[in-house]
């Protein structure tokens, strides 16, 4: 199971056309870059900040490797990203442990103790083999020893550099940057957006609530509760209201506004309802709304103490 590391798998996208330069494919790999950070650091600021509500937390530390293998020209993505090697940092998560340790989207990863890159499999082009095969061994180091210790090698620089990075917890799930598609979606232990969806939440905030409402269906086992009951037309209905409910929460207690989820339905489920919500799995955009409107309610009227304690939510979502 790809988890996070903070989060999981990464959809690499196959690298721009033979005929695409150098610079072209370095633009690229920026946008998918900062699209990518700005995922996974969402979703760690959503999953760390209701951590101590969640069933069953992980450790995690921010950090999302990369294998030039994942695309179909690796040595055109080395020659982009300046590596000397095949694995480097895909992302890093804002405010994560990472991140306050230094670790950069770029730089190269040289080793982590505990973990043989040369045992990894031998994959060709544009498989994700080993990728996920380290990502499986760095959740392992995680759960055994609570840290990760990283040779990084920044490139153009002279020397390499060891960082040891404390891991801390959240709520179990993965998160992925789909490169195709118009989705959001979870599967029970995977969420997984696509760049044009991810672009269609302008804010942050938006963006929030989208992550948030995904990762409730995790934490809820919606997709278990989904094979016990029945998978009817308003089982779904039922899920995805829950969702929509304890996204609004899992955002709360992240520090994001609330109130963005009105906008976000409104501006885009509305204009999109028919594609990305059909009305026999969720309700129509305007039902949604009062249905935000209602927890909006419950959730305002349930402050976070002065002393910084959450917003439980466990209380009012039962699994």
């Amino acid at each position: 199971m790809l988890r996070l590391v903070i989060a999981l798998a990464l959809a690499l996208p196959a690298v721009p056309a033979a005929a695409a330069s150098p610079a072209e494919l370095r633009e690229e790999l920026a946008g998918l870059q900062r699209d990518d950070t700005r995922l996974q650091s969402i979703a760690w600021r959503v999953a760390h900040g209701n951590a101590s509500l969640c069933p069953d937390p992980q450790p995690a530390v921010g950090l999302l490797p990369m294998d030039a293998r994942g695309f179909k020209d690796p040595a055109a993505v080395r020659a982009a990203l300046g590596l000397s090697g095949e694995l480097g940092v895909g992302a890093v998560a804002q405010g994560s442990p990472a991140d306050l340790g230094g670790v950069k989207a770029g730089d190269e990863l040289v080793g982590i103790e505990g973990i043989d890159f040369a045992a990894l499999p031998d994959v060709p082009p544009n498989s994700f083999a080993r990728q996920v095969a380290l990502v499986t061994r760095i959740d392992a180091q995680l759960v055994q020893h609570g840290q990760l210790a990283l040779m990084l090698h920044t490139p153009g620089s002279v020397a390499s550099r060891r960082v040891v990075l404390k891991a801390e917890p959240v709520c179990r799930s993965s998160f992925e940057l789909l490169t195709s598609g118009d989705q959001a979606a979870a599967d029970g232990q995977r969420v997984v957006i696509s760049r044009r969806f991810l672009a269609g939440a302008p804010s942050d905030d938006e963006a929030a609530f989208v992550i948030g409402h995904e990762l409730a269906h995790n934490i809820l086992r919606h997709r278990a509760l989904l094979d016990k009951l029945g998978r009817t037309p308003e089982n779904y209905r039922q899920t995805e209201r829950a969702a929509d409910r304890l996204g609004l929460w899992l955002m709360a207690n992240a520090g994001y506004d609330t109130a963005t989820a009105t906008s976000f339905m409104q501006r885009w489920a509305r204009r999109r309802g028919p594609i990305l919500f059909p009305g026999t799995t969720h309700d129509g955009w305007k039902t949604r709304q009062r249905t935000i409107a209602a927890e909006l309610a419950v959730l305002n009227a349930t402050p976070a103490k002065p002393d910084g304690e959450l917003r439980d939510w466990r209380g009012l979502f039962p699994r």
